[in-house]
């Protein structure tokens, strides 16, 4: 499978005004990198959290927030099919920054 990475900044933008809510400054995602795996990787930053969103071309992707206060970090990894598997990602990020609970089959680590 060939997940297309050019979805990665509409998703993201898709919800601009929930960035912005949220006092989160979303970057641009990096360009592919150019490895036997490509991937892109969109870094978002406020306040009180750092998180990232890297995708695969082989439809992998993880997501990780990082609560600054605490070093507080959780971690969900996906397999994503479609471009609606993609969004139901991002959305738990900005699930997580908002409600500061951990979405369904994420990781949380206390440091």
């Amino acid at each position: 499978m060939d997940f297309d990475l050019n979805l990665l900044a509409p998703a993201f933008a898709a919800r601009a005004a929930d960035w912005e809510n949220l006092g989160v400054v979303c970057g641009a995602p990096s360009e592919p990198s150019a490895t036997v795996k490509p991937a892109s990787q969109i870094v978002l930053e406020s306040y009180g959290h750092l998180a990232d969103f890297v995708l695969w071309t082989s439809g992998e992707a993880e997501g990780t927030v990082i609560r600054l206060s605490d070093g507080r970090r959780m971690v969900k990894v996906y397999q994503l099919h479609t471009a609606a598997d993609l969004d139901s990602a991002v959305d738990d990020l900005v699930w997580f920054v908002r409600s500061d609970r951990v979405p369904a089959g994420g990781h949380l680590w206390d440091s």
